[in-house]
């Protein structure tokens, strides 16, 4: 079974392929918001078509337990997807560790649902994952980011030059991390 988080506000889930329009609407939506954070897409990107193999993909990747693509919707209304995160490049063995990124629809800013869903999926992470570290990076000029991971408790730890492939541009990040202290074997 896949898995799904409730918070207070949210319903945090898996989408599956027959969640593709809902996806395509979602990063249509927001290209423009998401534009400056974002990597240059393709214009397939944002079709349906694109969106019904990217879920089928990671589907099979959550079954594997290398990527977790969690998609965000206000409590009790499944018909618009508000954002997503995702814990990506997921290590075993002497690391236990998964980058974390998300997006938040430009209308629902300002009101806590990224910092809601961040801790949501970082006691995921911790818990059913069994995880040690997560880590987390942003533009310097993002500082709304950077205030959701700083709520989270994330730490800053440093600074990579020209490190991600931003909107064609090659852009420093604040490197964060937050490690799980209840950890075991």
């Amino acid at each position: 079974m896949l898995p799904a988080i409730h918070t207070q506000d949210l319903d945090i889930i898996i989408c599956s392929k027959e969640h593709a329009s809902l996806y395509a609407d979602f990063v249509l939506r927001n290209k423009a918001f998401h534009g400056p954070w974002d990597p240059l897409r393709p214009d397939e990107y944002y079709s349906v078509k694109y969106w019904e193999r990217e879920l089928s993909a990671s589907k099979s990747m959550v079954e594997a337990g290398s990527f977790f693509r969690f998609t965000v919707f206000e409590k009790d209304k499944p018909k618009m997807i508000i954002g997503q995160c995702a814990l990506s490049n997921i290590a075993r063995g002497v690391m236990q560790s998964a980058n974390m990124g998300y997006a938040l629809d430009r209308r629902f800013t300002g009101r806590g649902y990224m910092t809601q869903t961040v801790l949501a999926v970082v006691d995921y992470a911790f818990g059913a994952l069994n995880l040690h570290r997560i880590q987390a990076g942003y533009m310097p000029h993002n500082r709304k980011s950077g205030k959701v991971l700083k709520r989270c408790g994330f730490r800053i730890e440093g600074y990579a030059k020209n490190y991600i492939l931003i909107d064609g541009k090659w852009e420093d990040h604040i490197l964060t991390s937050r490690t799980n202290h209840n950890w075991t074997v």
